[in-house]
């Protein structure tokens, strides 16, 4: 059975309703701007929380928690999963929407959001405050990010070129072009700045070998490795640096599991529904 959502006048001092006991949750977002919550153990649905106005298109979870940073065509949200409460609407909801997220310590944290007017935001999650931004990030949007919270380091993509940033003052430490059909998804190994490694998929129609790329940014021209494999646009990633593996799907509906140091597939999965729309994945 479905369990109630408390409105946010009772955000406090109600109750909490008691989730069943599961050590396997999920959360999806859909078209229809829903956020729904799983419990993977029996695959029931314990809560609908009706969430955007528009499809949902960005969605972090802190499973600690259990707060979760929704964004779609109305902005970004911060949601109790145990309550089902609305907690926080971030401020910036007239910049084309929220398109991808990051963040950190949901409660009292901060969070990194790529807008579909090109602009990037961070927010103030205890507030819901813009504490920065930068306009015209990427012309076309931004579609992809990931950030380095403890060196204070983003990566972004969303037209034909990713850029690595300085969060401190947000200036442009590199940016690289070339990637047909705009970047849509990106993952970085941050753990060496000097030796940044950054897999890019982009949104080239057809079996283009740009689809998905490993970029090696050490030295003054960063060089870029083809991982040949994917026949479409290519829209989303997991990657599990320190194993060296990575998963991509998109519009081949086909899932792919890839060995990043050897650049190779090592496992196809067709999918029998067709496109993927989102992912996410404990590698």
């Amino acid at each position: 059975d479905l369990l109630p959502n408390l409105g946010p006048e009772a955000a406090e001092g109600a109750p909490e309703p008691l989730l069943p006991e599961s050590n396997s949750w999920a959360v999806s977002g859909g078209e229809d701007g829903t956020l729904r919550l799983w419990n993977l153990e029996d695959t029931s649905c314990i809560r609908i929380i009706e969430g955007h106005q528009s499809p949902v298109s960005a969605l972090v979870v802190d499973w600690d928690d259990m707060l979760a940073l929704s964004g779609g065509g109305d902005g970004c949200k911060l949601w109790n999963l145990r309550r089902g409460t609305l907690l926080r609407a971030m401020a910036g909801d007239g910049r084309g929407g929220c398109h991808c997220l990051a963040g950190r310590k949901f409660d009292g944290g901060e969070a990194l959001g790529g807008c579909g007017d090109g602009s990037l935001q961070v927010w103030d999650l205890t507030t819901g405050e813009a504490k920065s931004s930068v306009a015209g990030a990427h012309p076309g949007g931004v579609w992809a990010v990931d950030v380095d919270w403890v060196r204070q380091h983003a990566a972004t993509g969303g037209d034909i070129s990713f850029k690595v940033w300085n969060m401190k003052d947000w200036s442009c430490l590199q940016r690289v072009e070339g990637h047909p059909g705009g970047i849509m998804c990106l993952s970085v190994d941050w753990e060496d700045f000097e030796s940044l490694r950054v897999l890019v998929g982009a949104g080239a129609m057809g079996a283009d070998d740009r689809n998905l790329r490993l970029w090696h940014m050490k030295g003054k021209k960063p060089e870029a490795v083809p991982l040949a494999g994917s026949r479409d646009v290519l829209a989303h990633m997991c990657a599990a640096w320190t194993d060296e593996v990575a998963l991509t799907s998109g519009w081949d509906a086909t899932l792919r599991l890839w060995s990043i140091d050897k650049c190779l597939v090592t496992r196809a999965l067709p999918v029998a529904f067709g496109r993927v729309r989102s992912m996410a994945a404990d590698l």
